[in-house]
Formats: structure tokens, sequence, C-alpha cells
């Protein structure tokens, strides 16, 4: 499966020039962990960084209220990304390589398309795992309807 079929497409992002305080704000009215921070809305649509809640409670933790601070003094600049045209696998690996949860996916230009969290890719295997354990029931349906020798024509 593509990701960009799992991905969520609809990316919650901010500029570069917005404060934490806005961010944390769109984190909790469109109910997410991050948001991919840009150059500048209405723009090109390269992602320059993410922040997630994560990086804001550890902003937390050494400035007692950052709502005031810039993102981009927040954010992870050059955001670990992956090509929508990319396998599920690679991106796992990827994802796994550099210990995110969330990895923005862009296009061929490098424009933002979507992003993927780990989750996401937890439910698909879960599904795809599933799909597969529904192999042997179908084996043993298929086996019921063949006679199978007895032990008696087995030692002949």
């Amino acid at each position: 499966m593509s990701l960009e079929k799992i991905c969520v497409k609809d990316v919650v992002t901010a500029p570069k020039s917005a404060k934490v305080g806005v961010v944390v704000d769109l984190m909790k009215k469109h109910h997410v962990g991050s948001v991919v921070i840009l150059e500048g809305l209405g723009k090109k649509s390269v992602p320059l960084g993410i922040i997630t809640d994560r990086d804001i409670a550890l902003t937390v933790g050494v400035e007692q209220n950052p709502s005031h601070l810039k993102v981009e003094t927040v954010m992870q600049s050059q955001p670990v990304t992956a090509k929508v045209t990319d396998g599920v696998f690679e991106t796992l690996k990827k994802m796994r390589e550099f210990g995110v949860k969330r990895i923005p996916l862009v296009d061929k230009s490098g424009d933002l398309c979507g992003i993927l969290a780990a989750e996401d890719l937890l439910n698909l295997l879960s599904q795809e795992m599933n799909e597969l354990s529904k192999i042997g029931e179908v084996q043993l349906s298929n086996e019921r309807g063949v006679r199978l020798p007895t032990e008696k024509q087995l030692v002949m």
C-alpha cells in the first residue's frame, strides 16, 4: 500500500515566524501532536521544521512560559522526511533510524503533501497481520472438503 493512501493529507502547518503559543493553540484545535513549520503560509510548502508536543514539554522545563518564543527556536530544523512514493518498510526503517514518530511526506519537488505517524503504520501492519492470520483458516476449510487417507491406507 502506498504512503499516500495511509497518510494524513490535511497537515496542520504554521509559518516559522509563529510563536509557540500559536502552535499550542493549533495543536489543541486540531487534536494533533505535531505541527509542520513552513517558510510562510501561501508560499512554497517545503517543510523547514516540525514541532511536537514533546518539544514544547521539554521547552517548558527550561522556560516557564514559552508561548512568546518564536517557533523556529524550539522546532526540529531540517526534519526527516519521506517521499510519498517511498515504501512502507523503507519509511518505517527511516523513522526507527532517526527516532521519530511522525514524518512529513513530500512530493518529488519537496513540497509537503502529508504526514505519517507511527500509529498509522501500526494500524496498517495490524490489518495486514490480521489478513495473514486468515490464510490458515481458509486452508483448513479447504482441507475439510478433501478426503484424507486413513492410517490403515497409509500402512498398506
